[in-house]
């Protein structure tokens, strides 16, 4: 057996670190993010507490780079749909991609929401959500006033229907009354 090259090494490491990724995520989504040990995650894993530090330094920076990939796959996601000329089709498919992401990332979307909800934590967090709040007033403004909805306020109201078809969906966890209530969110901006 030849030894392993360079590039085999970075593959498993980064195969490895991918799976302590999920593992945490599992777990901060499960059991909390101050519940969770490095100890549990590294168990989850299958690996010792000390081979953990190799990949990462500390619980935040797990956090952190679960947060950061979600993030960048939204993006990409979402970017899709963002050139459509058609503020009709936009919104429906930005709430088709919201739909199946919730369904697909139900993990993800649970530890987003309770870090959220936790306002003297996690300042990443805060800052990210604001950030993203931020860019979709104006984009979401623009796409509904195409629509004929012409106030601000409008733009508010749709965001915490969004955010409450999400919150819906993660405390029942019931897949028709998601697709019930985006369907509902259609028939309001699109009829």
């Amino acid at each position: 057996m030849s030894p392993r090259s360079k590039a085999e090494f970075e593959e498993i490491r980064n195969t490895r670190k991918q799976e302590i990724l999920d593992a945490a995520l599992k777990l901060f989504a499960e059991k909390g993010f101050t519940s969770t040990s490095i100890s549990m995650i590294a168990k989850e894993t299958g690996i010792s507490k000390g081979l953990m530090y190799n990949y990462f330094e500390s619980k935040d920076q797990l956090l952190e780079g679960i947060i950061n990939a979600a993030v960048k796959e939204m993006d990409t996601i979402y970017a899709s749909v963002y050139t459509e000329p058609d503020p009709r089709i936009l919104l429906s498919k930005m709430l088709d991609i919201t739909v199946e992401y919730l369904i697909k990332k139900k993990e993800f979307q649970t530890l987003l929401m309770s870090l959220a909800l936790q306002k003297s934590s996690h300042e990443m967090i805060h800052k990210l959500i604001k950030g993203k709040t931020e860019q979709m007033v104006g984009f979401m403004s623009n796409i509904l006033n195409q629509l004929g909805h012409h106030s601000e306020d409008e733009v508010y109201m749709f965001g915490a229907i969004m955010d409450g078809m999400a919150i819906q969906f993660l405390v029942t966890e019931d897949e028709q009354l998601l697709h019930k209530t985006a369907e509902a969110i259609r028939k309001k901006y699109l009829d």
